[in-house]
């Protein structure tokens, strides 16, 4: 088995579809590990850029991450702005990128780039994997980062040596848990919980502001049924834009600098507790920091 079947053999482990890309000549071993199994689909994009964001579309549409592909060199560098997209989105995305070989390195090779480097601002993790035998490890570890805790994009370098090497392993398996997401949800402290609660009950005009990790956490039921026990007008972040049905009768639409409405605007900076759901409360959502206001 080479490095190439072994990267194809842990995406089927995982229950990968599909993936978008565009070949390039460090990858020629991947496709044809690609072409030899038949299993996983194959997007063919008009060049790199797409191909990220097409696997983000898809992740977000569905409960799986979305796994996209390129080149070194230009395609590595086309590649980027979806995959910046898709992290500060919290969306799971896998980015595979072939290399030149671990031997070209420093030796001013065309196409030549630190793409560990290049990603590690825009991703959870970004690593080359520099032997063949870490390759069911590595994908692993990629999994569970995409999945779990705030989701996002993560970032693998495959060499074209390593991709071509030849290998021995046992252990293709998957953690079944990572194959969707979210995996291995975070449950909050009880003793939080129950002082959420009680500012809750307590509070005259509060309003709910949810973001786009009610998507990511499929929360609609617990965000209606908890809006309508109490009466709490709802409002969204740009990214949260249907945690509610828009014809829901608490519904207040969106709120920040990206689609906000002024009477959304205002009853949010009117009510005397904001409890934010699945948003991380930045400027863009508190429409520079005026909802709520400052003081």
């Amino acid at each position: 088995m080479t490095g190439a079947q072994l990267l194809v053999a842990m995406l089927q482990a995982y229950d990968v579809e599909v993936i978008f890309g565009l070949p390039g000549d460090t990858g020629v071993a991947f496709y044809d590990a690609l072409y030899a199994e038949q299993h996983i689909r194959h997007v063919m994009t008009r060049d790199e850029r797409s191909a990220a964001f097409m696997a983000d579309a898809y992740a977000r549409l569905g409960d799986k991450p979305g796994v996209c592909e390129g080149p070194s060199g230009g395609g590595t560098t086309y590649i980027l702005p979806g995959v910046a997209e898709a992290h500060h989105s919290s969306v799971p995305l896998l980015v595979i990128t072939s290399d030149n070989a671990l031997d070209m390195e420093h030796q001013g090779a065309l196409t030549a780039l630190d793409q560990e480097a290049l990603f590690r601002s825009v991703t959870k993790w970004s690593a080359q994997v520099k032997q063949a035998a870490l390759i069911p490890h590595m994908l692993r570890r990629a999994f569970r980062l995409m999945t779990t805790g705030r989701t996002g994009a993560v970032h693998l370098s495959f060499p074209k040596d390593v991709l071509e090497q030849a290998v021995e392993v046992e252990d293709i398996y998957a953690d079944e848990a990572c194959r969707t997401y979210p995996a291995y949800r975070a449950r909050p402290d009880a003793a939080d919980v129950a002082r959420a609660a009680a500012l809750l009950a307590r509070a005259r005009q509060p309003v709910m502001v949810c973001g786009g990790g009610v998507h990511l956490a499929r929360a609609y039921d617990e965000v209606q049924r908890l809006a309508e026990l109490l009466q709490l007008p709802v409002a969204t972040s740009i990214n949260g834009k249907g945690a509610i049905s828009e014809d829901h009768p608490l519904a207040l639409g969106v709120i920040g600098a990206n689609g906000g409405r002024a009477f959304a605007h205002d009853l949010v900076r009117e009510s005397d507790l904001i409890l934010f759901v699945g948003s991380r409360g930045n400027y863009v959502t508190t429409n520079d920091w005026s909802v709520p206001p400052k003081d």
